[in-house]
């Protein structure tokens, strides 16, 4: 989403745009919908996170991103650098 590389899937955190304009991650990646990947590093969890623009461009919709879903990617950061 952030940087455009291409990675595989298990390397990357999937989200998804729920109905009412929601963005939540999707960790086991089997939710429906359109969905927008985030790769580990740093600087694009930082440049995603930092406001809802990468969000709204991969979904192409307006989003709102809650406090859980920006906590789900610090958790799931830390659990990919210890696989």
């Amino acid at each position: 989403m952030a940087c455009g590389r291409s990675e595989p899937k298990g390397g990357l955190l999937r989200f998804v745009r729920l109905p009412e304009g929601t963005v939540e991650a999707d960790v086991d990646g089997r939710r429906p919908g359109r969905g927008a990947y985030l790769c580990s590093r740093e600087e694009c969890a930082e440049q995603a996170l930092g406001g809802p623009v990468a969000f709204a461009r991969s979904f192409r919709a307006p989003v709102t991103i809650p406090p859980e879903s920006i906590q789900s990617v610090s958790r799931w950061r830390r659990s990919a650098f210890t696989r």
